[in-house]
């Protein structure tokens, strides 16, 4: 997932470069054939183009530190241009990044359902209880409230990451409703949505931070219904 890769604090920079990788597939598709296979193709062409985003982003920043500073090129300024995109990180991980206290509830639930889970605007609305004006709007915030935050978000402290948990809670248990009570009239349940929270679940439960009550009821509540 390439919000994971680069940071979701670059997540239009992903949007747009999903969006090209689309338009180069389709037009080189139609004459050349699929390829073996495809998902990788398209993850593949994604990357270098976000990449190549970034990249051309950190130069121009270069450039305007140097012109800044009479033309210097320190050894601080080089330092500071690592790309988020070279640190690895999980889906776990990047959800608890997404439940930044400095971003509020509603835009964590908003941003995290839709960069990392997958979910689209109005299926969000629906397990929201709102309308698709507003989740586009509490998305627009989330975005702006990520690109003020530090470039390394991974860094989470013990405390970070209990106080973020109930927010994560809250995801897990809307991306399994989705799953098991599907919003699409063509297909009841989505068993890849129920199997991914059962998974994140399950991963959270083993680590100490997320060893609590309200973790295991949570658990405990998804392999009811996913054996009913």
């Amino acid at each position: 997932m390439l919000s994971c890769r680069v940071g979701v604090q670059h997540i239009e920079a992903v949007e747009d470069a999903v969006q090209s990788a689309l338009m180069t597939a389709l037009e080189t598709w139609t004459v050349a054939g699929l390829p073996d296979d495809p998902s990788a193709w398209l993850f593949r062409v994604a990357h270098n183009n976000v990449m190549g985003e970034l990249r051309q982003r950190t130069r121009r920043r270069r450039i305007l530190e140097q012109i800044a500073n009479g033309g210097s090129d320190s050894p601080e300024n080089a330092s500071e241009l690592l790309l988020a995109g070279e640190v690895r990180d999980d889906l776990l991980r990047m959800l608890f990044v997404c439940c930044d206290q400095v971003i509020p509830v509603e835009s964590q639930l908003v941003l995290a359902l839709k960069t990392l889970c997958g979910l689209d605007i109005r299926e969000i609305a629906l397990r929201l209880f709102t309308s698709e004006a507003n989740v586009y709007k509490r998305l627009g915030r989330a975005r702006s409230r990520l690109r003020e935050l530090p470039h390394l978000l991974g860094e989470l402290t013990g405390e970070q990451y209990s106080s973020r948990l109930p927010s994560v809670h809250q995801i897990l248990y809307l991306l399994f409703t989705e799953g098991y009570l599907s919003s699409h009239a063509e297909v009841a349940i989505r068993q890849e949505l129920c199997d991914e929270a059962i998974r994140l679940a399950a991963i959270l439960v083993e680590h100490p931070v997320g060893q609590t009550p309200e973790t295991f009821a949570l658990m405990a509540l998804m392999h009811l219904h996913a054996r009913a």
